[in-house]
């Protein structure tokens, strides 16, 4: 801001010396100066404002590898549901983070890959509830194991997408907070459950799919043991040794919130994980319930 002030001086005072040379002799108009004082006093009060408020950085908190890489391919699946898809479409990613404790014993070398299947994809209707969504079938292996080596995990990932057309925006200004079924003493935000309630049984007919694809039945959770919680996200050794899938409920922002609301509904299944990236407070953001369904 000195040196801009230094600036704009030599070059008024160039102005006025032409003005002289030239025998104008009229009073230069101050107005513009001092706007321009105003504006550099603003700037440099917001500037110094945003260095105070900006927070020193720190470190973000160590993850398991396992978990890292469950992160990694939740994330882009988060951003690719905003994109069209069909079903059959499938890609494969390269992870730097092994999945499995020991990775030189599995056959990596420190790395992982993601197979990713898309399931089904449903893109937005024109109903004020609607939401875009998508349901993908996952393996992941360790770097260097054979495509027919058995998967150290699979697992079946359903993404809602964020805000991107003016409809969407009719979930988001629909606050009033309403009782979630089966536990009432619960309560969210109307417009993120009802849009979760509104595509939930199709979505879990894709996960039934998608997880017979994966060689597991009952994708509607009934198995033995586990009820909800953090199984099978904490890259514990329970991702798959039993025959079991994860399912992961994923979103960004206004996806992340149906995500969220989704959960609450199929708390119960086993191996339940939800991503929520940039995703809006919900409801009552202090009952264990809620809580209990995120990891």
């Amino acid at each position: 801001a000195a040196a801009r002030r230094r600036e704009r001086a030599a070059r008024d005072a160039a102005a006025a010396g032409d003005a002289g040379a030239r025998g104008g002799g009229a009073d230069t108009d101050d107005s513009g100066s001092l706007f321009a004082d105003v504006l550099l006093a603003v700037g440099d009060v917001l500037g110094a404002t945003s260095r105070i408020a900006d927070p020193p950085p720190r470190a973000g908190p160590s993850l398991p590898p396992a978990t890292a890489a469950r992160a990694l391919v939740a994330a882009h699946l988060a951003r690719a549901v905003y994109r069209d898809h069909r079903a059959g479409d499938s890609e494969t990613l390269a992870l730097p983070m092994p999945v499995v404790a020991d990775a030189g014993a599995a056959g990596g070398a420190g790395g992982a890959t993601a197979e990713l299947v898309c399931v089904r994809f449903a893109a937005r209707g024109d109903a004020a509830r609607d939401v875009q969504w998508g349901v993908w079938a996952v393996t992941m292996r360790p770097a260097g194991a054979s495509g027919d080596a058995e998967p150290a995990v699979r697992a079946v990932a359903v993404a809602f997408r964020g805000s991107k057309e003016p409809l969407d925006w009719l979930l988001n200004l629909s606050p009033t907070p309403i009782g979630v079924i089966g536990d009432p003493d619960v309560r969210v935000h109307a417009g993120f459950l009802l849009a979760a309630m509104h595509v939930l049984a199709d979505v879990l007919d894709a996960a039934e799919a998608a997880r017979a694809m994966l060689g597991s039945d009952d994708a509607r959770g009934g198995g033995s043991g586990g009820s909800g919680g953090s199984g099978g996200c904490d890259g514990g050794d329970d991702g798959g040794d039993d025959g079991g899938v994860e399912l992961w409920w994923l979103g960004h922002s206004l996806g992340g919130a149906v995500a969220s609301c989704a959960a609450l509904h199929v708390a119960a299944l086993r191996r339940l994980c939800a991503l929520a990236a940039g995703g809006l407070v919900v409801g009552d953001a202090g009952d264990d319930e809620i809580r209990r369904a995120h990891v």
